[in-house]
């Protein structure tokens, strides 16, 4: 006669009953679409495409302004440059420049690849 607690008995083990594989759900598996989200998407990639397209239009017209502006001033200036060669030619490279500084930053691929072949015609000269 024993005085501690009696012994523990081992469960026998259903070995009919096939042990459940993957009962815990995948956290990494990628959520089924909602029927209507796939509109949602294509609605929003179209919108950006818009807005993309308005922000190089934006762009170009800007570009398109300032070269005009430079237009102008380069007429008024010019009158009094007649004679003066140097300093004509001076300020057409310095406008040269700034004109391919405007267009990279504007990120107009026409001007900066003028601009690119002006440059490197002049210094193979």
């Amino acid at each position: 006669m024993s005085t501690g607690p009696a012994p523990r008995r081992r469960r026998k083990t259903q070995s009919k009953t096939k042990p459940q594989l993957n009962t815990y759900p995948n956290v990494f598996s990628v959520p089924a679409q909602k029927a209507g989200a796939s509109k949602a998407y294509d609605a929003t990639a179209e919108l950006e495409e818009k807005i993309e397209k308005l922000e190089k239009n934006r762009k170009t017209e800007r570009l398109i302004w300032i070269i005009s502006l430079i237009l102008v001033a380069d007429l008024f200036s010019y009158k009094s440059l007649i004679n003066s060669a140097p300093v004509f030619t001076l300020i057409f490279f310095i406008e040269i420049v700034f004109l391919c500084i405007i267009g990279k930053h504007l990120e107009n691929e026409y001007m900066v690849i003028l601009c690119e072949k002006i440059l490197s015609y002049l210094c193979k000269k």
